[in-house]
């Protein structure tokens, strides 16, 4: 890791409050209400919980077209799911050796949580990890049998 990407770990996990595990870059696919997948972001494991943050982007095509004021770049969108609430995490990699050879699917990380603290119901997030999925997979299994 480059210094300066230490450095914004290091005021990530100050501003959480949190110390930052471990982190992978990701896709959140589904499973939060209001918000609709698919984001790029990074999937983020704390003590507290898992964390998904998406920075605002544009392509350079569309910042091209944009005429100046006339619509929003994006908003940063997040999600945290505190440990309390997580019911069970799964690593779900593709078993086929053909699909894994000529396509490009990545691990899934499938995560069964309560929406709050007094709903009884179920939901299910589901992101796929970029790299480190194992890590990232195993940090959050470590931090939920505490």
């Amino acid at each position: 890791m480059t210094e300066e990407a230490a450095e914004f770990w290091r005021e990530y996990s100050a501003k959480l409050g949190e110390e930052v595990l471990r982190f992978s870059l990701g896709r959140y696919v589904s499973g939060m209400r209001d918000m609709e997948g698919p984001l790029w972001g990074l999937v983020i494991v704390t003590d507290a919980g898992l964390r998904f943050h998406h920075f605002p982007h544009e392509n350079w095509l569309a910042s091209l077209t944009r005429v100046s004021g006339s619509k929003e770049a994006g908003k940063e969108k997040t999600f945290f799911i505190p440990t309390a609430r997580i019911l069970s995490s799964e690593l779900v990699k593709e078993k086929s050796f053909w699909k894994r050879l000529f396509s490009s699917v990545s691990p899934r990380l499938v995560v069964r949580y309560r929406p709050s603290d007094t709903d009884t119901g179920e939901s299910t997030l589901v992101a796929e990890l970029e790299r480190d999925a194992e890590e990232l997979a195993e940090s959050l299994t470590s931090v939920l049998k505490k």
